[in-house]
């Protein structure tokens, strides 16, 4: 009895620290994400949502086997597509507006919006840990920022960061926040619905097809002459334009994969905590093509990002278990799934 309590015990911790290194898998593909559409942009294509419906394209076409129906109804999809194309689009939006400072921080809006939704939304149980934790990475994620931002020695003395002065600064904040609570929404929508399907590319196959419907829409719309600005840019004899824009595409379709297969497995709140970590792998990206060291302050940040990391998942998931394919449990006597399971009363 003894020996299978141990490798029981040896299981659940190896099974944490996969969540843990997938969680961070995510965080380096964010940053490379990041990277591929700043270098985009500087190349003079700047057609965010033509640039994202490549994403959902071929999103659809990967897990179209898996996409076989539309449950749980068109309206969802179309909720969850509008949630996270807006996303992306305002976030992108904020940075023509404020400071790469101020996005880089208001990010964190997320990390708030999604333990409030997931509270009342899927009857989340958050203990004081999983606070604890969750504060100790917004901390982190600030400190990060600050490490670019403040002078030697501590700081980098905004080497990274560009600090010339935002146009139009609450706007930009407004839509930086704005774009922060629709990510969280959609996460949240992710969380549950991946849970309650098949497997996970049964939702990025309908995510993929809703979300190039909305994206071929607005960019019609709105982008007109901005996609054609980038179809002479990317025809030219230079061929960097087309590497960023692959490493773009490529780097969000992984993303976008790994992170469904996440939520399977833990929590948005958990995911969200994870992608904190971004900024700080972005900075030590810079560092190595400098072949610098990052600032002191860049290290406190990291150990604080790290330690909430760990204390919020020292604790059990605070949603459902993660179990796929329609393992919800069932309303008494009503034969429909309930999109909550029974758990001990509510810690906070």
């Amino acid at each position: 009895m003894a020996a299978q309590a141990h490798a029981e015990l040896q299981r659940a911790e190896s099974s944490k620290q996969t969540i843990v290194a997938h969680g961070q898998l995510c965080a380096v593909l964010a940053a490379a994400t990041g990277a591929g559409a700043s270098m985009l942009a500087a190349s003079g294509v700047n057609a965010p949502t033509a640039q994202s419906a490549f994403v959902y394209a071929i999103l659809a076409l990967i897990y179209a086997d898996d996409a076989s129906d539309t449950a749980p109804g068109p309206l969802v999809w179309l909720a969850i597509a509008v949630f996270d194309v807006e996303g992306n689009y305002l976030v992108v939006k904020a940075f023509q507006h404020t400071s790469m400072t101020s996005v880089m921080l208001l990010d964190c809006f997320a990390i708030p919006c999604v333990l409030v939704l997931s509270k009342f939304a899927l009857g989340a149980q958050f203990t004081r840990l999983h606070l604890v934790g969750a504060a100790a990475c917004v901390v982190g994620a600030a400190l990060t920022v600050f490490s670019d931002v403040l002078p030697p020695p501590w700081g980098a003395g905004g080497g990274a960061i560009d600090l010339t002065p935002a146009p139009h600064p609450l706007v930009g904040d407004a839509l930086c926040m704005a774009g922060a609570a629709l990510y969280a929404a959609s996460n949240v929508m992710q969380e549950y619905l991946v849970r309650d399907l098949p497997t996970p590319g049964a939702f990025l196959g309908r995510l993929g097809v809703a979300g190039f419907c909305v994206s071929v829409v607005q960019a019609a719309a709105l982008e007109h002459r901005q996609i054609a600005d980038a179809f002479w840019i990317l025809a030219s004899d230079d061929p960097a334009a087309n590497i960023y824009l692959i490493l773009f595409v490529g780097t969000m379709v992984l993303l976008y994969s790994l992170t469904a297969q996440f939520m399977a497995k833990s929590d948005a709140a958990f995911y969200n905590l994870n992608l904190l970590a971004s900024d700080a792998w972005a900075i030590l990206f810079s560092a190595a093509v400098a072949r610098a060291l990052p600032p002191p302050l860049y290290f406190l940040a990291l150990v604080a990002m790290v330690a909430g990391v760990v204390t919020y998942h020292s604790r059990p998931s605070p949603t459902a278990p993660p179990v796929l394919g329609r393992a919800r449990t069932r309303s008494a006597g009503s034969g429909t799934d309930s999109p909550l399971l029974s758990r001990p009363p509510s810690v906070v």
